[in-house]
């Protein structure tokens, strides 16, 4: 998918010599995160809903989420990763989880080795969010209709501690650990 450029923000004016630190470039922007977001292509609905969801079901750490244009730059990483192999180690509800899936999927179209993500969360409650975040990307990719699943799920628990999903047909296996 081409990345999207509509106006992004002009770059701030640059900071005297005497107050910029010797490794830090003068003309980064002024809005570093409307930057971002601008030269950023936009979240899937998946992860969307997914944000939305974290912000009902754990509004306290809804802040730890980790937000398009990072889980963007996620899912280039895990697919820039050799053979699509990506460890994560807090999970939380799953959006960067998602991302990382995103990533090793097009690491295994280039290079023919399914991708696999080993994601571990210590919550209970963050633990089977993702799992529903993962089941919804597992069956329905990160569309609306994942996106729909995602937001009428039910706030049940299911038995065990580890989950496995196969996404984008087969390409990247996520293996899910609660620890």
């Amino acid at each position: 998918r081409p990345l999207a450029f509509a106006n992004p923000p002009p770059l701030a004016r640059p900071l005297p010599a005497a107050d910029v630190p010797a490794d830090v470039p003068a003309d980064l922007p002024a809005d570093l995160p409307a930057y971002a977001a601008a030269y950023s292509s936009p979240a899937p609905p998946l992860c969307r809903a997914g944000e939305e969801r974290t912000r009902a079901l754990l509004p306290s750490g809804a802040h730890m989420v980790s937000g398009a244009a990072q889980g963007r730059l996620l899912a280039s990483l895990a697919a820039a990763a050799r053979h699509g192999r990506v460890l994560e180690v807090g999970t939380f509800t799953g959006y960067a989880t998602v991302c990382l899936a995103e990533g090793a999927a097009a690491a295994a179209r280039a290079t023919g080795t399914p991708g696999r993500v080993l994601s571990l969360e210590k919550d209970r409650r963050a633990f089977e969010a993702a799992k529903r975040h993962l089941g919804a990307m597992e069956q329905h990719g990160t569309g609306e209709a994942a996106a729909a699943r995602v937001r009428a799920a039910e706030e049940e628990e299911s038995e065990g501690d580890v989950a496995a999903f196969a996404v984008e047909d087969g390409r990247a296996a996520v293996e899910l650990r609660r620890v």
